[in-house]
């Protein structure tokens, strides 16, 4: 199961009739009102990533159908693409999954039911939440009216423990050595078919420290594929620098690349995921931040045999 993030419209008449569309049950998303090709083409080039979406997983449209509130459902159907909606600026939002009505939860996304680690501030225009099992716990403790503050020792413990593991990774991993590490957790990762290890092979990356190559679906004989260039930063403390969001830039253009994803040891910031989100809009492409907990979450996730025991639990 996959936990989806959909961020919201900015008009707020918008963010209404996507969750009416949600609780007739349709889920939908649009990069711009301009969404009017079926990104199961193959020639298609933007949001393929939609064809990753299956039965069983859930959507979260955040800001919707307020700001600051969510609403989320049981997705029932793979992607398709419709007519779209009309919200008085011409029909859009065609990008399509049917969902389970009855599911339909709607929340504030400062309920005191939402388990932190969840993570539903705007971290971009999409994104997977992979705290998979703190959500389904934010689903029933908004079923059952329970404060996730009880749980909050739980939280502590396990967010000391991710902590760890990102400090472990950034000291027994410096520089080149971290981008070989991770190529050998992306090798791990089902779907993904080839990792390039860009800069160790050329001796000058090109914006990319990794090329990611993942298959995700056929489409008739055709396999589909994406192409992924990463971005490796080996920081402490907060990411501040934007440097490797312009270098992914540069990655994406020379590599023809389908995405761009940005990891780092350090903690993510408001200022690196604004220049992300600007990379986002400017290419019309998806552009992943990848930091510090989250990271360590991936690598725990992909290869957690690569990482010492003895010095985690040290």
């Amino acid at each position: 199961m996959t936990i989806w993030a959909f961020q919201g419209p900015d008009d707020p008449s918008e963010r209404e009739i996507l969750c009416q569309s949600l609780e007739e049950g349709k889920s939908r998303f649009a990069w711009s009102s301009r969404d009017e090709d079926d990104v199961r083409r193959p020639d298609a080039r933007k949001h393929t990533f939609l064809l990753l979406v299956r039965p069983g997983d859930w959507i979260v449209h955040i800001n919707c159908p307020q700001w600051g509130r969510c609403a989320a459902a049981r997705v029932i159907s793979e992607y398709d693409f419709d007519e779209g909606l009309d919200y008085g600026g011409g029909n859009g939002y065609r990008h399509c999954f049917a969902v389970d009505p009855s599911t339909v939860v709607k929340f504030d996304r400062n309920d005191p039911a939402v388990v932190p680690t969840v993570r539903l501030g705007n971290r971009g225009r999409w994104w997977r939440i992979s705290a998979i099992q703190d959500f389904e716990r934010t689903l029933e403790n908004l079923r059952t009216g329970t404060s996730a503050t009880l749980q909050q020792e739980t939280v502590r413990e396990t967010q000391d423990y991710l902590n760890k593991v990102v400090r472990l990774i950034h000291d027994f991993y410096p520089r080149q050595r971290l981008e070989a590490f991770l190529a050998e957790v992306f090798r791990r990762v089902p779907g993904v078919v080839e990792v390039r290890e860009n800069g160790r092979r050329w001796g000058t990356d090109h914006g990319a420290d990794l090329i990611v190559t993942l298959r995700h679906g056929t489409l008739g004989p055709i396999e589909l594929e994406q192409t992924v260039v990463v971005q490796i930063k080996s920081w402490r403390g907060e990411a501040r620098d934007t440097q490797g969001v312009d270098q992914l830039r540069t990655g994406i253009r020379r590599f023809q690349a389908d995405a761009g994803m940005l990891i780092t040891t350090a903690a993510s910031t408001d200022a690196l995921e604004r220049s992300a989100d600007a990379l986002r809009n400017e290419l019309g492409r998806p552009i992943a931040v990848l930091a510090s907990t989250d990271l360590a979450r991936f690598v725990i996730k992909h290869g957690p045999e690569l990482i010492s025991p003895e010095l985690v639990f040290s």
